[in-house]
Parts: structure tokens; sequence; C-alpha cells
């Protein structure tokens, strides 16, 4: 490990966290407490995420980016990842190091898509149009991408396509209860993993944390 790459990983002390559709920076307290444990500081981004234009809260994330000066990484939950993406369209901080998604719709959601084509799209508010399917998103910036996903297929997209509707068949494709794995993976990522845990809880499971410092550090998982 050359000088420079060693200086640059121990100068990453800020973390930024974002939070997913319906949620608030609570959710990501405990995963904040404990990247605080092992020595980062974490600043929490809070956006309305039903109420606000997707567009608008990706302007609000920008100049919020502004505020940091010294190198930082980005943990971004669920529709957060998507904030993150699409804000790296625009500008990319020049001290950003890293950017963590967990369980990220980078793909957009066959769930959404069920619910706008049955009239159900108020659910997602102001959400609906980046969560529609889309395959054409890449990862095409030079700063390292970690995707965590889950595969404890429990939560409201098994339970309204495969159970109640048989929309996909039941367990064929393999997901976090609420986003399949093939909506997360995002071509251009550096890593990617798996835990077996659902959509939200994924959240609250400790080795997280220590997926998230080992990105962190060293831009892979193992």
């Amino acid at each position: 490990m050359t000088k420079e790459i060693s200086e640059e990983i121990e100068n990453i002390k800020h973390i930024i966290l974002i939070h997913g559709l319906y949620q608030n920076t609570l959710i990501m307290r405990v995963l904040g407490h404990r990247l605080e444990k092992l020595g980062y500081q974490i600043h929490y981004f809070k956006y309305p995420t039903l109420t606000t234009s997707f567009a608008k809260n990706v302007s609000s994330f920008c100049h919020y980016l502004e505020n940091f000066s010294s190198p930082f990484a980005i943990i971004g939950h669920s529709l957060g990842s998507l904030i993150i993406l699409k804000s790296l369209e625009k500008s990319i901080p020049q001290q950003l190091k890293r950017v963590i998604a967990i369980t990220p719709p980078f793909h957009g959601s066959r769930i959404v898509q069920y619910l706008t084509e049955h009239n159900a799209s108020f659910l997602i508010g102001k959400a609906q149009n980046i969560l529609m399917p889309n395959y054409d998103r890449h990862w095409k910036f030079p700063i390292p991408l970690g995707i965590i996903a889950g595969t404890y297929n429990q939560g409201p997209t098994s339970l309204l396509l495969e159970s109640m509707t048989d929309t996909i068949d039941k367990d064929s494709l393999t997901g976090d209860g609420t986003v399949y794995l093939d909506e997360t993976k995002l071509t251009g990522y550096t890593d990617f993993t798996t835990l077996d845990r659902s959509h939200s809880m994924i959240l609250f499971d400790p080795k997280t944390a220590i997926l998230c410092d080992r990105f962190i550090k060293k831009s892979h998982f193992k």
C-alpha cells in the first residue's frame, strides 16, 4: 500500500447517512452509532421522500455536500442510494472518496411498476418516476461503489407480487422482500455482497457496520 493511499484511508473520518422511502434519519441511527464507535463522525441527511419532488431532493443533497471540505464517504439506504447516484451526475464533490449503497433500487422496483399499473402509485408519492424499472443506469464515476443487498425475501414485494397476486413465481427471484437482487446491481460497481436480512432490518445487523467500515478502508468487503 502506497503512502498516499494509506494517508487517504486515514483521512476518511466523515460519513453521511441518507435514508430511504417512508423513512427519516431515525432508521439510520443504529448504523450511525456503530460507525461512531469505529471512529467516524456521522452526519445525517433528511429529506421528504413522498411530498417533495425527487429532483428537488437531489438538488438539496448537492447543496448539502458543499459543506464537506475534508475526505468523506456516503452510505445510502434504498431510495437514498438513488439520491446519491443522481446527485453525482450533477456534480462530483472533490472530497468524496467512497459510496456504499444498502439494498439500493438502482434499476427501479417491480412493485412500483405493479402499483402504477393498478392505479396505486399515490402510495409512492413523488418518488414514483425514479423508482419505475430502468436498466439504463450505470456507475460512471471515479469513486469506489460498494453494494450491500439483502436476501431474506420477506416484505411487501414478496407478499404482494409472489403470494397475493402471483405476478412473480414464488421464490423464483432472490431479494430482500422489497427489492430484488437484479434491481440492485449497477454496472460499474466496485464490490457487491449480501446479508440474509430483509430490506430494512439489514440496517440493524451489526455486520452491516463492519462491512461499511471495511469498504471505506479497503474499497472491498472481504
